[in-house]
């Protein structure tokens, strides 16, 4: 969220959209609470994929008339999330990469299983939004 809110702080974002910043106890919850002069706007995903969040900030750009919206996520979940949005939006999708951040050094063959795993499945078996 830091690279967001930067985003949004430089002018290059209007509206800083938060995934999960709904759930009390996340660690996006503060911002969505306390969004310190940001025009901020948080959901908790229907479902718990990536593409259930797809779907829903896909919604919101349309019900918001947005045409374009700068995706920020981890370097390993780029791919498949820019992925996704692009087949859930109808307007350009840029992608911004950040490091993970709160992974210790033994979570990150997990993670990229999961990606590759998720990844796979949205090429080969589920390719609708």
């Amino acid at each position: 969220q830091a690279e967001g809110a930067r985003l949004v702080r430089d002018g290059v974002a209007p509206v800083l959209v938060i995934s999960d910043g709904g759930r009390p106890g996340s660690s996006k919850y503060r911002i969505c609470q306390q969004p310190d002069g940001l025009s901020v706007r948080c959901f908790s995903p229907q479902g718990d994929s990536s593409r259930s969040e797809a779907r829903q900030f896909a919604e919101l750009a349309r019900d918001e008339g947005w045409r374009s919206i700068a995706l920020v996520t981890s370097t390993i979940h780029v791919r498949r999330a820019s992925l996704l949005l692009e087949r859930c939006f109808d307007g350009d999708v840029f992608t911004v990469a950040t490091s993970l951040r709160n992974s210790s050094p033994l979570e990150m063959p997990g993670q990229v299983m999961h990606e590759w795993g998720g990844l796979m499945e949205a090429l080969a078996l589920d390719r609708d939004c």
